[in-house]
């Protein structure tokens, strides 16, 4: 696969499942929802990244993070979130965070395809108090992340 056929890929609309576990219809990337747009669009920036791109000789993202990137991405569309954070994690990972009221989730897409998650809720006594629990997803079980995300929206 090219370059060039690795970034049309991750920026086309592709047919995903939705909350519900039903197929959502396939829609233009300008009838998306606007944090699928953005994200499809910072996963493309990635494939542009260069050996070494923050200086302490981190490797670009392979494209089996690229390529789970995309899927869980599929995976995820019919939800209402907020607009991800994307962007590169030393090591050739790839890290995604929502921010959703008091909540946050963390995603990182290890060089190996493998999933590692954090999700941290604010404690109703304060800021510097946090509920954190992590954990990791293998590349084949990107549905266990719909969970997260409706424990991150709250339902």
């Amino acid at each position: 696969m090219t370059q060039t056929t690795l970034t049309d890929a991750l920026t086309q609309p592709k047919p995903s499942p939705s909350a519900q576990g039903q197929r959502c219809a396939v829609t233009s990337l300008w009838n998306s929802k606007p944090w699928v747009e953005k994200a499809r669009r910072s996963a493309a920036a990635l494939t542009k990244l260069q050996p070494n791109w923050d200086d302490q000789g981190s490797p670009a993202p392979k494209r089996i993070v690229l390529d789970v990137l995309d899927r869980l991405i599929g995976h995820i569309e019919c939800y209402d979130l907020t607009t991800a954070h994307i962007g590169p994690v030393s090591g050739g990972g790839v890290g995604i965070e929502w921010r959703y009221g008091m909540r946050d989730l963390n995603i990182e897409i290890l060089a190996d395809g493998s999933l590692e998650y954090l999700k941290a809720e604010k404690s109703l006594t304060g800021f510097d108090s946090m509920e954190m629990v992590d954990g990791r997803i293998a590349s084949d079980r990107l549905n266990d992340v719909r969970p997260l995300v409706r424990w991150l929206l709250g339902s």
